[in-house]
């Protein structure tokens, strides 16, 4: 029978596995407009914008109606993600600390992935297409970093993983630039 530590990793080393699995599976993605390569350490450069609301009329209504029906599930997704066992820092404490951190970033990658699945079935006006797109890419890419820092923290790998935080806050960063810009409250942060 392995040891308390051999057996945490062991489960840690199952649940990263099954999660690139899952990983693997999903929905289609809805837009190309931000770049979700592998290392996804930049985004792609945006078109000009423009302020579609100003030339259509109904336009500004359609976006606070599609707006009141994105908010509450970012809302609910957000306290699924504040609950989560995610919590303490991952590169500090003992085995088993260090395993409930991983299987709460696993945890968080999974609930992630569900709020960006359901949040992509909503059919947004014209008038957010490409905030909305780059919303849905930037909230795709934590889930996947969620993942990968649960990988760099069981291969105990310090660098990538510092890397992957920092890259981490910059995505929620930008997450919030657009979806602020967009009028967007609750799917302006994430957890």
């Amino acid at each position: 029978m392995p040891t308390d530590r051999r057996g945490a990793f062991l489960i840690c080393v199952m649940l990263v596995s099954a999660t690139f699995l899952l990983a693997g599976c999903g929905g289609k993605s809805s837009t190309g407009t931000a770049s979700a390569g592998s290392s996804g350490t930049s985004k792609t450069a945006k078109p000009a914008e423009t302020d579609a609301s100003s030339s259509q009329p109904g336009a500004d209504a359609s976006r606070k109606q599609f707006i009141a029906r994105a908010d509450p599930i970012c809302r609910r997704f957000n306290v699924e993600l504040a609950r989560s066992s995610a919590k303490g820092k991952g590169g500090i404490g003992n085995g088993r600390e260090r395993a409930a951190y991983v299987a709460g970033l696993l945890k968080n990658e999974t609930i992630e992935r569900r709020a960006n699945s359901e949040l992509a079935r909503l059919a947004q006006p014209p008038a957010l297409t490409a905030d909305w797109g780059e919303m849905l890419a930037d909230r795709r890419l934590l889930a996947k970093q969620l993942g990968e820092l649960a990988t760099a923290l069981v291969r105990k790998n310090k660098v990538s993983e510092q890397e992957l935080v920092n890259r981490k806050k910059e995505w929620h960063q930008a997450l919030r630039q657009v979806a602020v810009k967009a009028g967007f409250k609750d799917c302006a942060r994430v957890g």
